[in-house]
């Protein structure tokens, strides 16, 4: 008996293997499996400015890389910058800078290295600042009435995923980008205007698929696959570990080279020694290390943090 409706993944033509250098950047969800990715010792940069939901503000932070735009005063309201996220946030206005400008080099260097860029896009809902007019990446708590909402339309869409690929292809022309619709609703929004959202993201992520540009229909996994409440955390809008661990399961499938399936079970059991609680510290730090030093001479690429 059949008790979901599959949702059919083609395989990814140029999987991940142990040459791939990966970067993720978008919304939480971009968080959740890149940090899958770091688990399993894959070299991965996650959301060096933060988590960025909407193309427009990704796009921006491509820009910058492109240009060499550091980060200046003016475009700083300390101890926050409305090009990225809260977590970026410092007292200190000279600190503020430097964090930001190393966070957008080590994107731009990362960039020239990557073999597989993932983007994954959360709302097309947008806030703009009234007085500079433009879109930001985060409120910050500032007042609502300094900002106006609106909904991005296609050309907008588009022009910020042009953006996006122009930029990875011009530092790496053999980067692979792979585009995911986050399956966290924006409730905030309203239920019909997250759907209204959504679907232009899908339309014009999927207008933008190519040989080297793909999907991954993480979105349709957890509405057709995991439509039950008991995949999500108690706000009904986050997947649990469960839900993350089922669209992870479905990821590394398609996406990740078959060959590599043993060298993730090794791996695996070696993150399970490493996160126990034992009750000898010192024989238990022993045992890390021996296996620690048995998995790198066995697969000296994966990288165990």
């Amino acid at each position: 008996m059949q008790l979901t409706t599959p949702v059919t993944i083609k395989p990814a033509s140029t999987p991940i293997n142990n040459d791939s250098q990966l970067i993720f950047i978008g919304s939480c969800f971009a968080q959740n499996i890149g940090e899958k990715c770091i688990y399993y010792g894959f070299p991965t940069l996650i959301n060096p400015m933060g988590i960025l939901f909407n193309p427009v503000s990704i796009a921006r932070i491509f820009e910058r890389v492109r240009d060499e735009r550091w980060y200046q005063s003016t475009d700083v309201e300390t101890p926050f910058c409305y090009e990225v996220h809260s977590q970026m946030n410092h007292e200190d206005e000279t600190q503020l800078l430097e964090n930001l400008n190393h966070q957008l080099k080590q994107l731009k260097k990362q960039l020239s290295n990557t073999s597989h860029l993932f983007v994954t896009l959360g709302t097309a809902w947008v806030y703009k600042h009234k007085e500079s007019k433009k879109i930001v990446a985060n409120c910050h708590k500032q007042p609502q009435y300094i900002f106006e909402k609106l909904l991005l339309s296609m050309q907008e869409i588009n022009q910020a995923l042009d953006t996006i690929e122009q930029v990875a292809k011009t530092h790496n022309p053999n980067v692979k980008i792979i585009y995911t619709v986050s399956p966290v609703r924006h409730t905030r929004d309203g239920m019909v205007e997250n759907t209204r959202s959504k679907s232009r993201l899908h339309e014009g992520v999927l207008g933008h698929v190519s040989n080297d540009v793909s999907y991954f229909p993480a979105y349709e996994v957890v509405l057709d696959e995991l439509r039950d409440y008991r995949f999500f955390k108690s706000d009904m809008i986050h997947l649990n570990e469960v839900g993350i661990e089922y669209v992870w399961s479905r990821f590394r499938e398609s996406v990740i080279d078959t060959k590599l399936d043993q060298q993730m079970s090794i791996v695996e059991k070696f993150r399970r020694l490493e996160a126990h609680k034992p009750q000898n510290k010192l024989k238990h730090e022993e045992m890390v290390k021996e296996m620690k030093d048995k998995v790198i001479s066995l697969y000296p690429k994966v990288q165990l943090k």
